[in-house]
Parts: C-alpha cells; structure tokens; sequence
C-alpha cells in the first residue's frame, strides 16, 4: 500500500515560502569606482569573519562567499554585501548557505552593523542561542535565521524588531518559543508580512497569543511546532480571515482548527491543516477561496458541492474519514493537475465530471469505498501520468478508454473487483509504464500484447 502521496506533497509548501522569502528578501547589491564602506563597519565585517570558522562543517558542495572579504579593501565590493548608494552603510548581508559554523557570542562585532535592513544567516550550522542583542539591530525589516542549527529559546528581545516585514526562524529543531515571546512578537510587529517557524518549539505557546497578528501577513507558516501540545486551545479562527493572507501551512501541530463559515481571507493560495489529530469539517464557504491553488486538509463529513467553486485549484490533497461521495462540481477545477484521496472513506460511484479534468495528471483514489464500474473518462486525460485506484470496490469491465491513452502511465487498479476479460484488441502505442490489475475478478486468456509493456501485474 506504502505510504500516501500527501505527506510528500505537503513539502511543496516551503517551496512556496522559500520563492515568496527570496521575492522579497534579495538585497539590492550597489558598485561604485570610490570606497563607500565606513571603516568601522568595515572591520566590524573582519571581526565577525575571524571569529566563524569556515572547516568545520560538512556540505557536500559549499559556497563561500567570506573569503572574498579581505582587510583593506572595499566592503560594499564583498560578496554577500550590501551597501547604501549614498551613504555606503552596509544594510544588507546575505550569508545563507555559507558553510559557516561556531557561535554568534553577545559581543558579536555583527551588532555593531546598526544600518543594517536585511540579514540572511540561513542554512548555515551555527551551534548557539540567538543572543538578546540581535534587538540592537533595529533597521532591520528582513531577518532569515532558518535551518542554521540554533538552539534555546528564543530571545524575547527579538519583538524589538519592529520594523520586520520578515521573519523566518523554521528548521532549528533544538529551538523553542514560549508564550511571553510569541505575545510580545505578536504585539510589537505590526508590519509583518512573513513569520515561518516551522519545526520550531511551541508546545507551551498558547494557540491564543496569536490572534492578533500583523494585518498585513501574507504567509504564515507553523508546520509541525506542537502548538497547542499543552494547551488545548483552538487556532484563533480570525487569522483565516487576514485581509492579505495568502499562505497558511498548520500541519501536525495538536490543536483543534474550525474553518469560518464566512468572511475568508480572499487571496489565499496556499491551505495546509494536516496530521492535527482533529479532523476538520469542510464548510461550504471554502468555494469562496477563488484563488486557492493546494488544498491540504485532514477533513471529516461530507465534501462540499463548492468545492467545485475553486477554479484556480492546482491540487486537492485531503486525508481523514469523510462521509458520502465525490460531488459532481469537481468536475469544475479545469486547472487541476493532482487529486489526492488516499483512504478517505469516500464510496459511491465515481462522477463522469472526471473526464473533464484535461490537466490531471496525478489521481490517487486508492483505500477508499468507491462502488460501481469506472467511469470511461480517459479519452480526453491526455496528460495523466499515474492514478492508483487499489483497494476499492470497483466492479465492471476495464474502461477501454484507459487503454488508448498514449502517454507514460503507471495504472494500479488492485484489489477491487473488476470481471470480465483483459481487452484484446487495444492500441499497442499506449503508454502503460507499470499496470497492475491483479486480484481482480477478470477471466479468459491472457492477451499477447501485456507482454510488450515494461511490468504488468495480472494474476
């Protein structure tokens, strides 16, 4: 059976954070024929250098920038600089994905670079806490800590930094942010835009100290942060309704998650509420998400005719234990491209609508209680690649227009209870990658031209 595809799905979202991170985190870099760097913040870049060691860590392919640093010459010419075209202030450092390694100690020449707006330390494997006096750096409006192997709580000082319209601490499993932190954050960062800290510590941060984020957040991202692991608070249900959210990833935190009945935030493109352990009633005002692109939801109940309402949906991704079929209104997301059912508990004949979903590329229907013969819905699925329909209750013949597709396709229709034969006379230009029609109801002989596709399973 193996595993089901939406748990690797889900990891299309920090794709879509890190593009958003990098659209509105790339500092301007600035060249000139006259030295501009300060000097003090010249040797301030120097010491901070000296004390980072470069050998310690083991990437497979680093790429340093700080030995391009070299005393006397200009900083704003360094790589990873940034500098001010008037002033030549330093007020960008990009040192993500640098091999860079050791601690950030509170006497770090680094918070002497007080014009300093954007900083990026990301992918990097420092082994220390954030210290306190990262609040001295009050310029700042990008901070991009993540995945940099810091430890400890995180400093309450870091709600000093007003001026944030980026912060993304995600990926430093050793690190943890408590309720005091996350309120003071919450209360003091109005110009926040977004705030990821997946993988993030939060079992005593209480789901509440949320509710009122920045108005103008447009990504939020707490995947897997035991939020509400000691609290058993439900998530405050107004940050669905931030006026320019567009991203909210809640996946695998302990808390129980309502939808609104109404008032959706409207540009929303991206809903992942996964592995919560409370499954989530899907309302109909979700057809009012007419930008929503991936779906993501641990749901329970009946799926909503609306749900044929998001026209710009690119996959549907659902896990739990619904009730009732597939609504014919699917029949509606013409921009679709993967359907994700797996083990539902959805029953019931299959709607004809699938025929119409002309981007579909992937259909997983698999552990579900569908009924009744599949519908005959290829003819007009010229780009599907795999669909996985085991473990069903599907009877009838084969759908012969499966067997025209021409395009490489994995099929996987055991364990339902399909009869009748194999068809004989089928197109020998069809794409079969792997078919598997075994444990089935089928009879009659075997037809010679399952011997020409590359693994066929039909016994």
């Amino acid at each position: 059976m193996g595993m089901p595809a939406w748990l690797f799905r889900c990891q299309s979202f920090p794709l879509l954070i890190l593009l958003l991170s990098q659209a509105i985190f790339s500092p301007v870099s600035f060249t000139s024929s006259v030295h501009l760097c300060p000097q003090d913040q010249n040797l301030a870049l120097l010491q901070f250098k000296s004390m980072i060691s470069l050998n310690n860590c083991s990437y497979q392919y680093p790429f340093i920038k700080i030995p391009s640093w070299k005393e006397g010459s200009d900083c704003c010419l360094w790589d990873g600089v940034s500098c001010d075209s008037v002033t030549g202030n330093v007020i960008g450092l990009d040192l993500g994905g640098c091999n860079l390694c050791g601690t950030i100690h509170s006497n770090s020449s680094l918070f002497l670079l007080s014009h300093l707006q954007r900083l990026k330390l990301s992918d990097n494997c420092f082994s220390s806490q954030i210290p306190s006096r990262i609040s001295e750096l009050v310029s700042l409006t990008h901070l991009d800590l993540s995945d940099s192997n810091f430890s400890d709580s995180v400093p309450q000082e870091i709600s000093h930094l007003s001026k944030l319209v980026l912060l993304d601490l995600s990926y430093n499993g050793h690190m943890y942010l408590e309720t005091p932190a996350m309120t003071r954050l919450v209360q003091n960062m109005t110009k926040l835009r977004v705030l990821s800290l997946d993988r993030i510590r939060m079992g005593n941060v209480a789901p509440r100290s949320l509710v009122n984020l920045s108005s103008s957040l447009t990504s939020l991202s707490l995947e897997s942060c035991y939020l509400g692991e000691n609290h058993g608070e439900e998530f405050p249900i107004n940050i669905f309704q931030l006026p320019k959210l567009q991203n909210i990833q809640l996946s695998f935190n302990p808390m129980i998650v309502h939808f609104p009945k109404s008032n959706w935030t409207t540009p929303l493109k991206f809903l992942g509420v996964v592995g919560t352990g409370f499954a989530i009633k899907i309302p109909n005002s979700i057809g009012d998400l007419k930008y929503l692109e991936l779906l993501f939801v641990d749901g329970t109940g009946e799926l909503p005719n609306s749900i044929g309402n998001l026209m710009s949906l690119k996959q549907l991704n659902l896990v739990g234990n619904f009730t009732g079929s597939i609504p014919a209104s699917v029949g509606n997301l013409t921009q679709i491209a993967e359907i994700d059912l797996f083990g539902c508990n959805f029953r019931d004949e299959l709607p004809l609508s699938l025929g119409k979903l002309q981007n579909l590329r992937v259909l997983v229907l698999a552990n579900n209680n569908f009924t009744g013969q599949f519908p005959n819905v290829f003819t007009n699925l010229t780009k599907l690649t795999s669909i996985n329909l085991q473990f069903n209750n599907f009877n009838g013949q084969l759908p012969f227009s499966l067997f025209n597709l021409t395009q490489p396709i994995w099929v996987d229709f055991l364990y339902n209870q399909l009869t009748g034969p194999i068809p004989s006379d089928i197109n020998l230009h069809a794409g079969f990658v792997s078919l598997d029609i075994s444990h089935n109801l089928l009879k009659g002989t075997v037809p010679s031209w399952l011997f020409f596709f590359a693994i066929v399973k039909h016994s």
